[in-house]
C-alpha cells in the first residue's frame, strides 16, 4: 500500500502486538494512583478490567493473560 492511500509509515504506527495505546496506559496508572490517593488498594483484577473495558469500547480484544503481569513489571511508578 502506499502512503498516498493515506496509510501511516510503520514509524508512527503502534507495533501490532500492543493493544493499548500510551494514552490509554496512561488513563490507567492515573486510575492506579488516584485509588491509591483515596487509600484504596487496586487489585489486579480491577487494573485487568479497566484495560479490557478500554480495548472493548474501542472495539478491541482483551488483553492477554500474561499482559497484567508485564504491565506491573515494567511500570516503576508502581514500585515502593
Amino acid at each position: 500500500m502506499e502512503r498516498r492511500a493515506e496509510v501511516a509509515s510503520q514509524y508512527n504506527c503502534e507495533a501490532n502486538l500492543k493493544k493499548l495505546t500510551k494514552l490509554k496506559k496512561e488513563a490507567i496508572i492515573k486510575y492506579i494512583l488516584n485509588l491509591d490517593l483515596r487509600g484504596f488498594a487496586p487489585t489486579l483484577s480491577a487494573i485487568q478490567n479497566m484495560a479490557n473495558k478500554l480495548l472493548t469500547k474501542c472495539g478491541g480484544n482483551q488483553v492477554s493473560k500474561n499482559w497484567l503481569a508485564r504491565f506491573v513489571n515494567h511500570k516503576n511508578k508502581f514500585k515502593t
